[in-house]
């Protein structure tokens, strides 16, 4: 079974997944097919997890590493986005109600994941009353360095959404990039 095993991801439904930070580093080396990985929201993992799973990842052959990688872990930062983007080839990415500011802009841009990723969504994360919620400036500069980007959902609640700063302009802009 483990040899054939491309997906691992978790309900979050009455019953929350918890996994221990062991048994998630287990997965990734013992299924080496494993293409795309889903953090459970109810545990608290840290930097540490993204580091090793994009250590773990970046050391199989190439082509065989992850390529899709959810985020749900509440408390996960800019920080653990930051190791996460050091997964080499990586092509999705969805990061949903994590503890992030706009400061994942630059944990993505930053990491090797930019020059691979092909779709992004982010959803209840990074947004006001926070004074750092991710702007509708932050999106366009993280859609112009993800040069194979086709692919964007950005959600905020409309309750938020004045702290986006959702300027048309700036908004054609992105989705110009992304039809091009």
């Amino acid at each position: 079974f483990g040899d054939r095993l491309e997906r691992l991801g978790f309900s979050e439904g009455t019953s929350p997944t918890r996994l221990k930070y062991a048994a998630l580093i287990c997965a990734m080396r013992g299924f080496p097919r494993l293409r795309a990985l889903a953090i459970p929201s109810y545990t608290v993992y840290g930097p540490g997890l993204y580091r090793d799973l994009a250590r773990i990842s970046n050391e199989r052959p190439a082509g065989a590493g992850l390529r899709n990688l959810a985020i749900s872990e509440l408390d996960a930062t800019d920080e653990c986005v930051a190791q996460a983007c050091r997964i080499e080839g990586l092509e999705l990415l969805t990061l949903d109600g994590i503890d992030a500011t706009r400061g994942i802009v630059d944990a993505i841009l930053g990491g090797a994941a930019a020059r691979s990723l092909t779709s992004i969504s982010i959803r209840y994360c990074a947004y006001a009353p926070r004074a750092t919620a991710l702007r509708a400036c932050d999106v366009l500069r993280l859609v112009q360095g993800c040069p194979r980007l086709s692919h964007l959902s950005w959600f905020c609640d409309e309750e938020f959404q004045k702290g986006t700063l959702l300027l048309w302009g700036v908004c054609r802009e992105i989705a110009r990039l992304l039809e091009r």
